[in-house]
C-alpha cells in the first residue's frame, strides 16, 4: 500500500511540474512505468519480451496517439549504479546527452520534435520513473481500483433501487392481504345471517325438501367463495414473504457491495496518505523524492 501511494504521489507530483514547466491549465495522466535497465539481462520467467530492443530511437507519441507530455525521474546515479544508459536527444544538429542522477527529472513533448533513445547498460542496474501525460481528459489512465470501485457504485445504486421496489411490492401486497382478511370476514358474517334466516323461515314457515335444498345449495356456494378468499389470502401471504425475502437480500447485498466500494478506494487519497513520507534525497533543481 505504501509503494502504491508514494508511486501516485510522485505521479501527481510531476503533473504538477510539467503544468507549470509549460503553462498548462489542465493536464491528466496517461500512464507511468518503472523500468529497470539490467547489463545482460537474464533469460528467465520475468523477460516478457525477449526481442525487445530499447535502445533504438524512438517518438513516444508515436506509441500511444494521445501522449502530449513526457516525464523522466532518475532513481539511481550513472557511474556509480550503473555504466551506459544515458538519455540521448537526437537532433538534427547534433545530438545531446542527460546523465542520469538520482532525483533528476527531464520532462519533453511527445511529439516527433524530440527523437529519442537510451543507450544500452553495460554495467550494473539502471532504475527511473516513466510517467506520460495527455491534454485529453477523455483519454487520461484509469487504475483497475477506480474502474472497479466505478463498477460497485454502480451495483450499489442498482441494488438500492431494487430494494425500494421491492419495499413498495411489499407494502401493496401487505395491504392486499389486509383488504382480503376483511372480505372474508365480511362473507364469513354474511354467510352466517344468511343461513339463520333460512333456518328460521324453516322453522316458522311450511317447511318442505325445497328450503332444505335452497339452504345446501346456499351453504356450498358460501363455502366456495370461503375456500376462494381464503387461497387468496394465502398466494398474498407466500408473495409477501418472498419479497420481504428478496428485500433483506437486496438490502444486504447493497451493505456488503457498499463496504468493498468503500475498501476499493482506500488507497486514492494521496494527499492524507503523503503526510506519511518524509523526504530521502534531493536531486538537481530543488526536486525531492
Amino acid at each position: 500500500l505504501k509503494g502504491s501511494v508514494l508511486f501516485n504521489y510522485l505521479i501527481n507530483k510531476v503533473r504538477l511540474q510539467v503544468m507549470e514547466d509549460y503553462n498548462l491549465s489542465t493536464l491528466s495522466n496517461s500512464g507511468a512505468l518503472l523500468t529497470r535497465l539490467i547489463a545482460n539481462p537474464p533469460r528467465d520467467e520475468w523477460d516478457v519480451d525477449p526481442d525487445h530492443v530499447y535502445w533504438n530511437a524512438h517518438v513516444d507519441k508515436a506509441n500511444i496517439a494521445t501522449y502530449d507530455y513526457s516525464a523522466l525521474l532518475y532513481l539511481n546515479d550513472h557511474g556509480r549504479a550503473f555504466d551506459g544508459g544515458e538519455f540521448e536527444f537526437i537532433d538534427d544538429d547534433l545530438n545531446r546527452l542527460v546523465e542520469p542522477r538520482a532525483g533528476r527529472l527531464v520532462t519533453f513533448t511527445s511529439g516527433p520534435e524530440n527523437l529519442h533513445r537510451v543507450r544500452k547498460v553495460y554495467r550494473g542496474t539502471r532504475y527511473v520513473l516513466a510517467m506520460w501525460f495527455t491534454c485529453s481528459a477523455a483519454h487520461q489512465y484509469q487504475e483497475e481500483e477506480e474502474e472497479d470501485a466505478a463498477d460497485l457504485q454502480r451495483q450499489v445504486l442498482g441494488l438500492r433501487s431494487l430494494n425500494q421496489e421491492l419495499l413498495r411490492e411489499n407494502e401493496e401486497l401487505r395491504r392486499g392481504v389486509e383488504t382480503l382478511t376483511q372480505e372474508k370476514q365480511a362473507l364469513i358474517a354474511l354467510a352466517q345471517g344468511q343461513q339463520q334466516n333460512r333456518g328460521g323461515r324453516g322453522r316458522g314457515g311450511r317447511g318442505g325438501g325445497g328450503d332444505d335444498k335452497e339452504r345446501q345449495r346456499a351453504m356450498l356456494e358460501d363455502m366456495a367463495v370461503q375456500r376462494r378468499v381464503t387461497a387468496e389470502i394465502e398466494l398474498a401471504k407466500q408473495r409477501l414473504r418472498a419479497a420481504q425475502a428478496n428485500a433483506k437480500h437486496a438490502s444486504s447485498s447493497s451493505s456488503s457491495t457498499s463496504s468493498s466500494a468503500s475498501s476499493a478506494r482506500q488507497c486514492f487519497d494521496v494527499e492524507s496518505c503523503a503526510a506519511q513520507w518524509t523526504g530521502v534525497g534531493e536531486g538537481e533543481g530543488g526536486w525531492t523524492v
